[in-house]
């Protein structure tokens, strides 16, 4: 009951809070430190004093306890991209991150400490088996693919992979449309980000990121 308290998933081993998926709720961080992160030293702050100093504090925090592998890869990416437009931020972000996972050592009970390091190496042979499978889906039908939800019918699992995920699924129309989507996303965040001056060019690297 103590563990479960902390928002531990189900099996209490990684920290999902309402959410009942780790890296469903890593990503929701992911996006609250990429707005709160370049818009902190900016005119107009998404959120200011103490609850700025707690939140780039207890994001990352957080971060690590979900052990969402696929998180920490999109945090890596996410601090190239900050880094490209803010160049201080990647230093602030790699101290703060380093702060939080020493102080995830000393205050989390040790068997729960060691579960979190031992979760962050385990093996991904799993997830190279369902692309895999996925890459089979698309070449049974490479046009539309297999439908969607017949992987999961299937194998028991979703793709874990979004890419993979729509070519599998919906074949190479998928894979078009899925990434014509975010490009959009993307193309729209950037001409906001070039045209825009303080507070909004933070606030629109943010949303970029």
């Amino acid at each position: 009951l103590q563990i479960n308290a902390l928002g531990l998933n189900p099996d209490s081993s990684r920290l999902s809070a309402l959410n009942p998926d780790p890296n469903a709720y890593g990503g929701l961080i992911l996006v609250a430190l990429v707005l709160v992160i370049p818009t902190m030293k900016s005119e107009a702050p998404l959120i200011t004093g103490r609850l700025t100093r707690m939140a780039v504090f207890v994001l990352p925090f957080s971060l690590f306890l979900t052990n969402s592998r696929s998180t920490w890869i999109a945090t890596g990416v996410a601090i190239a991209v900050l880094a490209s437009g803010m160049p201080k931020v990647w230093f602030r972000f790699a101290l703060i991150a380093a702060a939080a996972i020493a102080a995830m050592t000393f205050l989390l009970p040790g068997e729960l400490a060691n579960d979190q390091f031992a979760l962050a190496g385990r093996g991904s042979s799993s997830r190279f088996e369902l692309f895999d499978y996925a890459w089979e889906a698309f070449w049974s039908n490479p046009l539309v693919g297999i439908g969607l939800g017949q992987f999961a019918a299937q194998h028991g699992y979703i793709v874990h992979s979004t890419t993979m995920w729509w070519l599998g699924e919906f074949g190479i129309v998928g894979l078009i449309a899925i990434t014509g989507f975010l490009a959009t996303f993307l193309w729209w965040a950037w001409r906001v980000y070039r045209i825009q001056t303080e507070p909004n060019r933070s606030l629109a690297l943010g949303m970029l990121t």
